[in-house]
Parts: structure tokens; sequence; C-alpha cells
């Protein structure tokens, strides 16, 4: 497929795997997250910032993460994209990582990455 430059959306739409422990073993759980699209230099300052400033990774999900779908509660009712969720969502231990590790996977193809 041709690249066509001027044809890039803002955001776009990745799914996220997320390793929870529970009972001695991981059970794996998706959803897809609405990413906003960043430039290579916000992308290597946030890098950057991760690195030297201690920038962490649920700062940077709140930025690059806009939306989201197949977030249910527990009735099986889609949970609305809302501070309130978010801020829940992301104090799960390890969540933020697994997303910030999906962000920067769809933008390298999984290079291997030291920092964000």
């Amino acid at each position: 497929m041709a690249f066509i430059l001027d044809d890039l959306e803002d955001t776009f739409d990745w799914k996220v795997k997320l390793p929870i422990p529970t009972k001695n073993k991981r059970e794996v759980h998706t959803f897809t997250a609405t990413f906003k699209r960043i430039t290579q230099d916000r992308f290597e300052e946030l890098a950057r910032l991760q690195r030297d400033e201690g920038l962490t990774n649920t700062e940077i999900c709140k930025e690059i993460m806009v939306g989201w779908s197949d977030m249910l509660d527990t009735e099986g009712n889609e949970l609305p994209f809302s501070d309130a969720y978010v801020n829940k969502f992301l104090d799960v231990a390890g969540v933020a990582a697994y997303i910030a590790d999906a962000f920067s996977e769809a933008y390298t193809g999984g290079l291997k990455r030291k920092n964000f």
C-alpha cells in the first residue's frame, strides 16, 4: 500500500494486551486504545523525559490515550472514556506500562525500547 502523507488521521486504534496477575497465573485481557498521533520529535521527547526526568508511564498514557473500546463494567456495559475511569484504570499496577509499550510497538513495529 502506498503511503499518503496527508491521509493520516489524528488518532488511531490499537489493541492492547494486559496480562493481569490473578490466582497464581496471569490472565490476558484486551481492550482497544485510541491513541493520539504524535510527531517523531514528541515521541523522542517523551522518551527523553522518561529517561532523564522521571516522566511516568501513567503521565505518558494520559497524554497519548484519548479513547477506548472493549472496556466493560461487571455487567458487560461499555465504560465511557472519562477522567475518573482512566485514573482508576491506570491505577492498576502494570497497566500504564503495557499501554505505553503498545503505543511504542504501534510506531516501531516492536523494536526493542529502553525507555518509553
